[in-house]
C-alpha cells in the first residue's frame, strides 16, 4: 500500500505542485479514506520527504553494489541504465527529484536534500578524479562542469522525453536508451 502511496502522491506533486495538492486529493485518487492514509503518513510533508529518501538511498546504495574493479566507463554504462530502469519502474521519482534538485519546491518544503546530494556528488568526484588520472576522461575542462553536465545530460534527456517527446519513450527499448545516452555522454567525456 505504501508504494502505491507514493506513486499517486508523485504523480498528483508532479502535476499540481506540493503545495496545490492535498492528502484529500490522495487519498480519492487512490480511492481510500483519509484516515487510511493518514494511518501511514501523518501529513503531505511527511509522505514527500519519504519519497525522497527512499529515491535517493537508492542512487546512494549504487556505489556499494559495483565491483571496486569496475572501469569508469563500465560504472557509468551501469549507472545509466539504472536510471533508465528507474525511470520507467518509477517514472514519478526521478522527475520529483529533478524538481526539487533545480528549485521548484523551494520554500514549499522543509527539505534538506544537501547531506544525500553531496553524498552522490562526492561518489562521483572520487570516480571522475580517478578517471582523470586514469586518462579515462577529459582533464581540460573543470571537474564540476563534467559533473554537472553528466548528471543535467542524463537526467534531463530522460525528463525531456516524457515532457516533450520527440520519440516516444515507450516505444525506446531500456538498452536503446541506455546505449544512447551512454555514447552522447562518453563522446562529450572521453579522453582524447
Amino acid at each position: 500500500m505504501k508504494n502505491k502511496i507514493k506513486d499517486t502522491a508523485c504523480q498528483l506533486f508532479q502535476e499540481k505542485g506540493f503545495h496545490n495538492t492535498s492528502m484529500r486529493e490522495i487519498a480519492e485518487e487512490l480511492q481510500v479514506s483519509k484516515a487510511a492514509l493518514y494511518y501511514h503518513y501523518s501529513n503531505k510533508e511527511e509522505l514527500f520527504i519519504s519519497i525522497i529518501d527512499e529515491a535517493f538511498q537508492t542512487m546512494n546504495s549504487f556505489f556499494d553494489k559495483i565491483p571496486k574493479d569496475t572501469s569508469f566507463w563500465q560504472l557509468i554504462h551501469l549507472w545509466i541504465q539504472m536510471m533508465v530502469k528507474q525511470r520507467r519502474e518509477s517514472p514519478g521519482i526521478r522527475k520529483l527529484i529533478f524538481y526539487l534538485i533545480m528549485g521548484r519546491y523551494k520554500n514549499q518544503i522543509n527539505y534538506d536534500m544537501r547531506p544525500h546530494m553531496e553524498k552522490g556528488v562526492e561518489s562521483f568526484r572520487k570516480l571522475m578524479d580517478k578517471a582523470i588520472e586514469n586518462k579515462e576522461i577529459r582533464n581540460d575542462l573543470p571537474l564540476d562542469f563534467m559533473l554537472k553536465y553528466l548528471f543535467t545530460t542524463v537526467q534531463g534527456m530522460l525528463n525531456e522525453m516524457e515532457e516533450r517527446p520527440l520519440l516516444k519513450f515507450d516505444e525506446m527499448k531500456d538498452k536503446e536508451l541506455t546505449e544512447a545516452l551512454f555514447v552522447i555522454t562518453k563522446g562529450a567525456l572521453e579522453y582524447k
